[in-house]
């Protein structure tokens, strides 16, 4: 029993730690309760049936096939289907669990094994705390439940005292001690926010923003930019399955006149994507941003003439890099002059993508003036749907209104040249799986515009969720049609690369022009200077609307982007309401209409099984249980029967300790049967206790075992059994394990 209870001390918390530490990385919601004592169960069984002798491991064994069989037959089908669907993704974690309840138990006598295992979780939960990664409160207070048993343990064994010897009866004594510190640390509220520790963060901040900027602008002296780093650029278009956050200031943007408070800087754009991550392959030189700008301002002239306003205009933004040494140039699209606020700065074009033609760093400002949409507005949705393509006439006034000067001008032929090269570049062919698309001709049966259909799209992403810890992509996802199928109909969470691929490989699978884009997502407040993070780092597509040009979509759950302004019409209303408000001095506040509340939709019926199947379950192992042990205990005794009489003592001579110990006299560590046989003298008749002088002789001096001396084990046998009878109720309870668990067959 002893050695029983140090492998469940030992090996059940082992078991436990890193199905939990896996669980809380790729799914931090996940059911933690019921998992862990699932996975506890398990390891425990496993533990037993290890302990157990043959007999008791058919008999086992046989109840546990039972209660599964059992549990599927009568188990109705939509818990099977539950279980095969939102619940088969923790079969792994169940299987680890088994896994190392195998290997703890193979092991569990190596000293080496549990010192160098404890050092291992010492390591890995420093390694957490360091990198930030909440490991959950399971995995660390079984961590430190692991450790102290360990040392608990070695201290014993380097520290033995002459009272108690054994290390494994210490540690199992004082475990009621080690449970409840596992129980006080599983039950301490654990604060949501990390202590700040503020005085010595204000000492590392200002020490490692100096060394950050040493190492930024030596790792630029190497060749390097270190914008390819930030999260932004993914590490150059790659789906990671996992972002950290950062916290570091990247730049300072001061949104300026015609800007919004919220817009796109984008820095970097793709157009090939392999499977597993985006390339650049697009090198033209020529101004796309210009070109652009002025398809999208002669589309809105010809579609609403000097009211343009309404659905365009012209803005400005100023960008300040803090810790960034780099050639990008972050700019919210459609850009058309770049200054450092008084005159032009020297740049060039790559790919629809804009550099400095050197290295800009700490401190270093420039001012970008570019066209903004009316995005968010209905009127642009509007136009959206039914664009009007640009003239000759209005593409020379586009370019009066930004004041395109003579040595830039672009030739209005430019604008189909353009259209041409962004099909070529950018309507890469997708294909997508049957499933997929049967799936996408039901979503977009009723869209009759490429805005329709791209709005349709953009929501079935973003009801999705979103989660920068999603885990890796699995190494046998590496097309776009398995990548598709992955995220829409399995995996159904991630962060905004993941969404932003998508939706671009959808968007050309529709046959519409579109790209990948990274940056930085901007939130902050008219004319005042926002600190721009990492963790303001995003990715985004951009579509191309023929008639039109680039146009932002977001499909990431949880963002959005609506800078809208009013309209002049939308104005003109609103003034003409509110006069006619103050005007009417007797006018009546207006009734509230009563709210009646939202019809809901009823909630779906959780299968749960009716108590009666549980019974069934219980009876039928329970059943199954009894009829094993009856066959055992038959099954042995004929065993017993036609064995040799040296075979039949030595099965009596078990039997024969189980009750002295039920009796309460076990045998001490290295004590001599004659010494157990006097100690037991006065508790028991030494006529009871014959057998032990014949095991002594038998054991030391080689002499056979006769058939009187199997009889005499025997009448012992019935001697002590009638001595445990005489105590009562209570001696025959405590003849049941014994008739149960210590058969003939031993």
């Amino acid at each position: 029993m002893i050695n029983f209870l140090f492998d469940l001390i030992y090996i059940v918390p082992l078991s436990l730690i890193p199905s939990f530490w896996a669980l809380a990385y790729y799914y931090p919601k996940a059911p933690l309760l019921p998992l862990g004592i699932l996975c506890a169960f398990l390891s425990v069984c496993i533990l037993i049936f290890a302990h157990l002798k043959t007999g008791g491991k058919l008999i086992l064994g046989g109840a546990f096939l039972t209660l599964l069989a059992v549990s599927y037959a009568v188990c109705p089908a939509e818990i099977k289907d539950v279980l095969l669907t939102e619940y088969s993704r923790f079969v792994p974690y169940l299987l680890c669990s088994v896994g190392m309840t195998l290997v703890g138990k193979l092991c569990s006598n190596i000293r080496a094994f549990k010192i160098i295992l404890s050092l291992l979780l010492i390591i890995g939960l420093s390694l957490s705390l360091a990198f930030r990664i909440d490991p959950g409160q399971f995995t660390v207070s079984l961590s430190f439940f692991y450790i102290l048993c360990t040392i608990t343990d070695e201290t014993r064994i380097r520290h033995r005292g002459k009272e108690h010897p054994d290390h494994k009866a210490h540690l199992v004594c004082i475990a009621p001690f080690l449970v409840l510190f596992l129980i006080l640390l599983l039950s301490a509220h654990v604060s949501e926010k990390p202590y700040d520790w503020a005085p010595f963060m204000k000492i590392y901040h200002a020490a490692a923003n100096r060394l950050n900027r040493i190492n930024d602008y030596l790792s630029v002296l190497g060749g390097d930019d270190n914008a390819d780093a930030f999260m932004g650029f993914s590490d150059n278009g790659s789906i990671n399955g996992t972002v950290a956050d950062n916290a570091k200031t990247e730049m300072k943007v001061t949104p300026g006149l015609g800007s919004a408070s919220e817009m796109y800087l984008a820095g970097k754009s793709f157009d090939t994507f392999d499977g597993k991550q985006w390339i650049k392959t697009h090198t033209n030189a020529e101004d796309e941003a210009l070109t652009d700008g002025l398809i999208a301002l002669s589309s809105v002239l010809a579609y609403g003439g000097e009211s343009y306003t309404d659905l365009i205009h012209t803005a400005l933004v100023d960008v300040e890099y803090q810790n960034m040494y780099t050639r990008h140039i972050f700019t919210p699209g459609k850009n058309y002059l770049l200054d450092d606020g008084f005159t032009p700065m020297e740049s060039y074009a790559s790919g629809g993508d804009y550099y400095f033609t050197g290295i800009k760093g700490y401190r270093d400002r420039y001012r970008i003036k570019y066209l903004r949409y009316n995005m968010g507005n209905p009127e642009f949705d509007a136009y959206l749907q039914t664009p009007a393509a640009p003239t000759e006439e209005t593409w020379q006034m586009a370019q009066k209104i930004i004041d395109t000067k003579e040595a830039y001008a672009v030739p209005f032929e430019e604008a189909t040249a353009y259209e041409k090269r962004v099909a070529e570049m950018y309507l890469k062919p997708v294909t997508v799986s049957p499933r997929l698309a049967e799936y996408l001709d039901t979503l977009l049966s009723d869209c009759s515009t490429d805005n329709e259909k791209l709005k349709k799209i953009e929501r079935l992403l973003s009801s999705m969720h979103y989660n920068t810890m999603a885990g890796k992509i699995p190494d046998d996802v590496d097309t776009t049609e398995e990548f598709l199928d992955y995220l829409i109909f399995e995996k159904q969470e991630g962060y905004c690369v993941y969404y932003a691929t998508a939706f671009v490989l959808l968007a050309r699978y529709e046959g519409i022009p579109a790209k990948y884009v990274q940056g930085y997502q901007i939130s902050g407040r008219h004319q005042i200077s926002t600190n721009v993070t990492g963790s303001s780092a995003h990715a985004w597509p951009e579509c191309y609307i023929d008639g039109i040009g680039w146009v932002i979509y977001e499909p990431t759950p949880g963002r959005s982007l609506s800078v809208s302004w009013m309209t002049t019409a939308q104005l003109a209303k609103e003034n003409a309401e509110n006069a006619d408000r103050e005007y009417d001095l007797f006018e009546k506040e207006p009734e509230i209409p009563e709210l009646l509340p939202a019809e809901e939709a009823p909630e779906k019926e959780r299968p749960v099984i009716h108590p009666k199947d549980i019974l069934t379950i219980l009876a039928a192992t329970i059943a199954v249980t009894i009829l094993l042990s009856i066959l055992n205990l038959i099954l042995g005794r004929i065993v017993y029967k036609a064995s040799a009489p040296e075979k039949r003592f030595l099965i009596l001579y078990r039997k024969n300790l189980r009750l002295l110990a039920i009796l309460g006299c076990r045998p001490k560590e290295n004590e001599t049967n004659e010494e157990f046989k006097n100690r037991c003298d006065g508790a028991v008749e030494l006529r009871m206790l014959s057998f032990l002088s014949t095991y002594d002789i038998h054991l030391y001096r080689g002499d056979a075992i006769t058939e009187k001396e199997t009889e005499e084990i025997a009448e012992n046998n019935k001697a002590l059994t009638a001595r445990i009878k005489e105590r009562g109720i209570k001696g025959y309870l405590s003849l049941i394990p014994y008739y149960f668990f210590t058969p003939y067959a031993g």
